[in-house]
């Protein structure tokens, strides 16, 4: 297993170092978008889109992800849970997408 450290500094007191860091990993991220279409085959038709067309399918993704964690997350505590649950069902909280 790869173990990262990182450390941000204070621009005065090494900010280089910290600059740098950041960037390898924004160009990691950048990667992953590229790799991750053969990694996994539930992206599979991103193979061919840029990794500015991927980034942006994953941000949609994500933001569905996080929208229905949420929303599922207020339905274990509202009255209408039932019909919440229901509308995320319907909505395609089974896509395989959403956990």
């Amino acid at each position: 297993m790869i173990e990262a450290k990182f450390k941000f500094h204070p621009v005065g007191q090494g900010g280089f170092l910290g600059i740098e860091r950041l960037l390898n990993m924004i160009n990691i991220a950048h990667s992953m978008t590229k790799i991750l279409p053969y990694i996994d085959n539930m992206f599979c038709e991103y193979r061919n889109m840029s990794a500015q067309e991927c980034r942006h399918k994953l941000r949609g993704l994500i933001s569905k992800e996080i929208f229905f964690a949420s929303l599922a997350s207020c339905a274990q505590t509202a009255k209408n849970s039932i019909i919440i649950m229901e509308f995320l069902e319907a909505m395609g909280w089974n896509e395989g997408y959403a956990a």
